[in-house]
């Protein structure tokens, strides 16, 4: 079972966080969240924590406070005292994805944007490169071989202990794995045993007004 939930943002330059939201978080994750300079990180990664604790709520059937996140020596998130559920998160510019299932996951979102071929020439294999090529559709190509390889790296949790370099994405034992999708400008990839489904995408005045309520 592989669901995934995507969480749109709305833009909103300079708006401060509120500080009734930061309290539904840990107090350890609210302080870190507190010394982002930048209005709109600093929002998407609170979104982020929240949207994670109210799907899983959700999902689970449990309250927030019995919600604890805790991290594996390669920096993968887990919840405390629920050994057979998996979930993994993933946020970009103006989204947040989610994965949860009942068997390791990872997943990974970009917003399809410019970017230079020499980070292509870095970090990806030799086929990928090729995959990627160059000219018309370079970019769109590009985060297809990006998020794969995140999305692989943490289902794996193996974090950035392995050189992106080092394995291929587009390799016969590996590319399997993947499920891709697009939405508007951005392209999903969800690494798992099983395929998953297109995400729910729940914007977040939708959220606000139906998930956020759980947390209180």
């Amino acid at each position: 079972m592989i669901k995934l939930y995507m969480l749109t943002l709305e833009q909103n330059p300079g708006n401060e966080v509120s500080g009734c939201l930061m309290r539904l978080i840990s107090p350890e994750k609210a302080k870190k969240i507190a010394r982002i300079s930048s209005a709109d990180k600093k929002k998407q990664r609170l979104y982020s924590e929240l949207f994670a604790r109210a799907v899983i709520g959700r999902h689970l059937e449990i309250t927030n406070e019995e919600i604890s996140f805790e991290f594996s020596d390669m920096g993968k998130p887990f919840l405390a005292g629920y050994p057979d559920f998996h979930f993994n998160i993933s946020h970009t510019g103006g989204a947040v994805l989610l994965g949860i299932s009942d068997a390791p996951v990872g997943v990974d979102i970009e917003r399809i944007r410019p970017v230079h071929a020499k980070i292509a020439r870095r970090f990806f294999a030799p086929a990928e490169r090729e995959y990627v090529g160059e000219g018309n559709g370079y970019s769109r190509r590009f985060f297809e071989i990006w998020t794969a390889k995140e999305a692989f790296l943490k289902k794996e949790g193996l974090g950035i202990s392995v050189p992106l370099s080092s394995f291929d994405v587009t390799s016969k034992d590996i590319d399997g794995l993947f499920s891709r999708f697009e939405w508007e400008d951005y392209i999903i990839c969800c690494c798992a045993a099983e395929a998953a489904e297109f995400p729910c995408v729940i914007s977040e005045r939708e959220f606000m007004e139906l998930y956020l309520e759980q947390l209180i």
